[in-house]
């Protein structure tokens, strides 16, 4: 029950987290983005994603604008917050990225703008590709807590499952790391939201 109780708190300290790097993300691609309204554009006849290879983001984002269409009260700032955390992720395969840089802008300033994360001493496509890697995990994570999974255990250690925080901790890391390369504070934007190494510490020690 103690270890029960521990991985809820570290489930909900790790989501908030995880939803305020979102939504700086998503503000992000938004600000580097020079259409008002780019998203509802890029679905229409002849937009970027109006492709068979970018049907799915198509789609997504269709549905959605259709949605707020029919409520009668469609903005671009109710789409952005519409859509989820694997779009913006998707944005960085193949596919999505070519299309967004056909409109001349440069997409691999998106996440980490002109930062280069301390994970990937890259360019060009192999860039992209680790930053996709990398927003995949965290949108992994994101997606276990979503569905009450629980994050305080290592199945990989052995036939039966095994108390272990390494996996929190490098999301956590992962994190924090993109957040500090978008030239975010990150320990003003936490203050008092952030006790993730202490829950993992705490368990750690049961």
């Amino acid at each position: 029950m103690i270890l029960y109780r521990y991985n809820l708190q570290l489930s909900q300290e790790l989501f908030s987290m995880i939803s305020i790097f979102e939504i700086i993300l998503r503000n992000k691609i938004d600000q580097e983005m020079s259409q008002s309204d780019w998203l509802r554009d890029a679905v229409q006849s002849g937009g970027i994603f109006d492709t068979p290879a970018c049907i799915k983001t198509k789609e997504i984002i269709e549905k959605k604008y259709r949605k707020i269409h029919r409520n009668g009260s469609y903005s671009h700032g109710k789409l952005i917050a519409e859509l989820n955390f694997g779009l913006w992720t998707n944005l960085f395969q193949p596919n999505q990225y070519n299309a967004v840089l056909n409109t001349g802008k440069d997409i691999s300033r998106i996440a980490v703008l002109s930062s280069v994360l301390p994970l990937i001493n890259c360019s060009g496509d192999n860039k992209r590709e680790q930053i996709h890697k990398v927003l995949g995990e965290i949108n992994q994570i994101r997606n276990r807590i979503a569905h009450h999974e629980p994050i305080c255990f290592n199945r990989r250690l052995g036939r039966h499952t095994r108390k272990n925080t390494y996996y929190v901790r490098k999301k956590y890391q992962l994190i924090i790391n993109m957040l500090k390369d978008m030239s975010v504070d990150t320990d003003g934007l936490f203050y008092g939201l952030d006790h993730v190494l202490k829950i993992c510490d705490k368990i750690d020690a049961l």
